[in-house]
């Protein structure tokens, strides 16, 4: 990858985080879908996410599992992004 190609997600990643920022000022983040692939590490979002949910369902982090589906409706609702 050249530096040119680089700096264009460089800062396609920023603005898409600065719409993020937006959207929990408004709380509505997790009220739809969730491009992670804005992220610069979305291993890192995953991984809060996770945290998150074991301490919402009261459940150790390892009992945890992620799943994921084209189809919203064969997901759960309260516990899908």
């Amino acid at each position: 990858m050249n530096p040119s190609q680089w700096l264009r997600i460089l800062n396609k990643k920023g603005l898409s985080l600065c719409e993020w920022v937006q959207k929990v000022k408004q709380g509505v983040l997790l009220k739809g879908p969730v491009t992670v692939s804005d992220l610069l590490h979305p291993e890192t979002f995953l991984n809060a996410y996770r945290q998150r949910s074991a301490r919402q369902f009261k459940v150790a982090i390892d009992e945890l599992k992620l799943v994921s589906s084209f189809e919203a409706g064969k997901l759960e609702k309260g516990t899908s992004i």
